[in-house]
């Protein structure tokens, strides 16, 4: 992401732009690491949150274990699909518009404008694809839920009201930290 940031002068500060504001994208070691970081939380937090009660059973440790895995690897498979499907309306549509023009209409001049998108399409995609990491959030709520209710009904000296607010809010809070440093740039694209 360092060559994008010089290309298309990104400052470090970031930059307010019409579809919001960018936010500069950290370097890809940067990215990687937050993402190696973000799953050994979501195995830290299962390990936390599976020994409040105390006495679950091992399967119900491991269906919380995988709650958080899984807001981590849904959340990233949906948002790396937001963005092919963005990326794929805004770039290659044009670009596959353009070779039909080439070799069916047989438009021999193609100024290169035409081919290669302009810095503002470029940026507004870079905040869409930021402003998408929502998708953390959001799938915290849904995976969070079921989850909760999962957990509720494993036997536990701990209420399970109490077991389900536990799931549910420490679901929530680690889709919104996703979401948090995903739209500050730190979850890498798919495609690097």
């Amino acid at each position: 992401m360092a060559d994008i940031n010089d290309k298309l002068e990104i400052p470090s500060e970031g930059i307010e732009t019409p579809s919001g504001f960018l936010y500069h994208p950290p370097r890809l070691s940067k990215q990687i690491f937050f993402l190696i970081i973000s799953f050994f939380t979501a195995i830290f937090l299962g390990w936390i949150i599976s020994s409040i009660p105390g006495d679950l059973s091992e399967f119900g440790k491991g269906i919380i274990y995988f709650i958080y895995i899984l807001i981590l690897m849904i959340g990233y498979s949906v948002w790396a699909g937001i963005l092919s499907a963005l990326i794929f309306k805004s770039i290659k549509i044009p670009l596959i518009k353009l070779v039909f023009n080439y070799f069916i209409r047989k438009e021999k001049s193609v100024p290169l404008s035409r081919i290669l998108p302009e810095r503002e399409k470029v940026i507004g995609l870079m905040v869409r694809a930021q402003k998408t990491t929502k998708v953390f959030f959001i799938f915290s709520w849904i995976i969070g839920i079921p989850g909760g209710i999962a957990a509720a009904f494993f036997t536990s000296s701990m209420s399970s009201i109490l077991i389900f607010i536990l799931v549910l809010a420490s679901s929530i809070a680690y889709g919104y930290f996703l979401f948090y440093f995903g739209r500050r740039g730190y979850i890498p694209f798919p495609d690097d």
